[in-house]
């Protein structure tokens, strides 16, 4: 289930320090990928093995990276 458009845009100004973010203009794509990006870094805050806040952050900063990718192409 997507998160709530507020949700999103509170992700985004955590993670990304995009303001000037149209909501609407969001794709689906996009939003789930922030919502992966968001679950993947909370997930990697609980964890308490090294290696698994290894894994978990590599795998952010694989989203992050495609996240930020999709959305500097449609501007």
């Amino acid at each position: 289930m997507l998160l709530e458009k507020q949700e999103i845009q509170t992700t985004l100004y955590e993670f990304t320090g995009i303001k000037n973010i149209d909501i609407q203009r969001l794709s689906v794509k996009r939003a789930e990928l922030f919502e992966m990006w968001h679950k993947l870094s909370f997930y990697a805050k609980k964890s308490k093995s090294f290696y698994m806040v290894y894994l978990y952050y590599f795998a952010v900063n694989i989203v992050r990276a495609i996240a930020i990718l999709e959305y500097e192409n449609d501007l």
